[in-house]
């Protein structure tokens, strides 16, 4: 049977955006459309991993790795152990992830996904164009998750680079039940520096550098910190590394909705879905992704969906960057000061954007408030 060009939803990238968009499609009621999925990669190698805070249960617990209810925060002058409940923390490995959504949109004749390097993405009266190696594609509908060649120099930006570690030991070093959330137990040189440590049985874990900076390092010295980090702060001597992983993750205020045209419209990083001032962006993908699926199935208007990102918190993410850019405060003060002060679970609702008027200002005494003052009527100019 001969495949068709034209397609009635394009979805150019299968990242966790891409996916879980395609995911969140194939559960509607989408009687005649075709879907196609492009992506250059077979999607075949775990590349990253995902963590995130949840209520209860969802689509993906068969695939979480593992789970916590009981979370580390660390700087070298306090520590706290926190009881996240109703909450878990949960991880996902990248393979696990793309492995389980490919499954399942291979039982839809109506959803195909190919493996072709898009390199061009064009609109005309009819619709969106979609020109790979080898052909051309049309579509009424393009969901683009990356985009190009990007000024930000008008919006505060910063680039979470990071570097994992998968390690295995002899012995048992890591206490199974706690993940390490935030450990600011390293240099942090002017930047923002922290380590997680996610272990999945008392003899492997994680250990993963996260940095907010707009240089990206060589990969040597990531290692470096990681492997001091490991010898000096966890005390381990004797390990293996099994895995590495590394990705950067844009954290900006740029409006990324107005690169939306009536035909291509950007959805995952390239729509602002990343949160800004955290990084954090799986369950938040998720959510507007099964939001987006919602509104093409009963036809309404998708861009009050992808305006959705611009609300008051867009607004304090503004001005969390402010702070921690211009060097109002550290971002390893203003963490530690959140949760030091304020419990656990009403910081994650903030950064899950389910907060109400009065929950937003109890947090923003939290952290030390003068600077907050200051970057607040900054970003009224």
């Amino acid at each position: 049977m001969k495949q068709p060009t034209r397609y009635d939803y394009i979805i150019c990238g299968a990242g966790c955006a891409g996916l879980s968009l395609a995911y969140y499609l194939s559960q509607t009621d989408l009687k005649g459309k075709n879907i196609l999925l492009l992506d250059k990669d077979r999607k075949d190698k775990s590349d990253r991993t995902w963590c995130y805070w949840e209520k209860g249960n969802s689509h993906f617990d068969k695939i979480v790795q593992t789970q916590w209810n009981e979370l580390l925060f660390a700087t070298p002058a306090f520590q706290k152990k926190m009881n996240i409940s109703p909450y878990a923390y949960k991880k996902i490995r990248g393979l696990d992830f793309y492995k389980f959504i490919l499954n399942h949109l291979s039982k839809y004749s109506h959803i195909h996904f190919k493996n072709e390097l898009v390199h061009e993405i064009s609109e005309d009266t009819n619709g969106a164009l979609v020109k790979t190696q080898q052909r051309i594609y049309e579509s009424d509908q393009v969901f683009v998750s990356y985009q190009e060649s990007i000024d930000f120099s008008s919006n505060h930006h910063v680039l979470q680079h990071f570097k994992g570690w998968e390690i295995k030991t002899n012995d048992p070093v890591f206490e199974s039940k706690v993940a390490t959330f935030m450990d600011f137990r390293t240099d942090q040189n002017g930047e923002t520096r922290f380590l997680y440590v996610l272990p999945t049985s008392a003899q492997s874990a994680l250990v993963e550098l996260a940095v907010f900076s707009n240089k990206i390092w060589s990969q040597e010295d990531y290692d470096n910190v990681i492997e001091a980090y490991i010898k000096n702060t966890l005390e381990i001597r004797d390990y293996k590394v099994s895995e590495k992983e590394f990705g950067i993750i844009p954290m900006s205020t740029y409006p990324f909705e107005k690169a939306n045209t009536k035909h291509i419209k950007y959805i995952g990083t390239a729509g602002g879905w990343v949160k800004a001032s955290s990084g954090f962006a799986f369950e938040r993908i998720q959510r507007l992704s099964k939001t987006l699926a919602e509104a093409l199935v009963n036809g309404e208007n998708i861009d009050l969906v992808l305006k959705s990102v611009n609300n008051r918190y867009r607004f304090y993410d503004r001005i969390f960057l402010n702070v921690i850019l211009t060097g109002k405060k550290s971002g390893a003060d203003v963490f530690t000061s959140l949760f030091k002060s304020l419990p656990p679970t009403l910081v994650f609702k903030f950064l899950d954007e389910e907060t109400s008027f009065l929950e937003d200002m109890r947090l923003f005494t939290g952290p030390p408030t003068w600077p907050f003052i200051k970057g607040f009527f900054s970003e009224l100019v």
